[in-house]
């Protein structure tokens, strides 16, 4: 989803691997070190940023390099007695501490959402190979029986509950009379199948319709992949 206001995606950080530099949301310039730069030209503190970008709050915004230098000196410091083990540690265990009492910033985040396919778009996409596999409007004992995560991890702490989700997608089951079958379907018909036999479907079990499976995905490891199955 794109940053409304701003440059880039919620929930995501554009890194540079040629450069070795992120970027800023709010301006779009790359740099080394993206909380620091927050703080100083746009009077963001970095967990404020990160909250305000969809990002969780134990996400790195500075560079790999920078990141990498920081912890050779850390270690170096370690090693010459500059610091000692038990205080580092110490420290580390109490910004994780301060990190847990934002909870509901890390597990209700875009980038929550985004690394477990579960964001706006994609919860709607897998709620359609739900409809699809039932052939009508699924109830919560269906969903929940066909795509647990979707119910539990998506629907659920982005919308609440069933009937909130269905309001905002302001739909319901249609069935496309079409002959042209979409890759929501051919989802649908690889979970299903998955279901059924207990195990990742294969081609054969498909014989006179694989066709349709490289002809949407391009290969048959494409479409597992694609349905999440492998």
């Amino acid at each position: 989803m794109d940053v409304r206001s701003g440059h880039g995606y919620q929930g995501v950080v554009l890194y540079d691997d040629v450069s070795d530099r992120v970027q800023c949301h709010v301006c779009g310039k790359f740099y080394q070190n993206v909380g620091s730069h927050a703080n100083k030209k746009h009077q963001m503190s970095a967990d404020d940023y990160k909250i305000k970008f969809g990002l969780t709050l134990r996400t790195a915004l500075c560079s790999v390099g920078l990141s990498s230098r920081r912890r050779e000196a850390t270690n170096a410091a370690i090693e010459r007695g500059e610091i000692r083990q038990d205080i580092a540690t110490q420290s580390a265990r109490h910004n994780k501490n301060r990190k847990r009492s934002y909870r509901q910033v890390g597990v209700q985040t875009v980038q929550f959402f985004n690394r477990n396919g579960l964001c706006d778009l994609q919860i709607k996409t897998r709620y359609e190979v739900v409809e699809k596999m039932v052939g009508r409007v699924p109830t919560q004992n269906e969903i929940i029986k066909y795509d647990r995560k979707l119910f539990f991890c998506g629907i659920v702490p982005r919308y609440g509950n069933l009937n909130k989700f269905r309001e905002e997608i302001g739909g319901s089951y249609n069935h496309d009379p079409s002959n042209k079958i979409s890759d929501t379907t051919l989802v649908a018909m690889l979970r299903k199948k998955s279901l059924e036999v207990g195990r990742r479907p294969k081609v054969t079990d498909f014989s006179g319709r694989h066709k349709a499976f490289y002809r949407v995905f391009g290969s048959w490891s494409g479409a597992l992949r694609f349905a999440g199955l492998k």
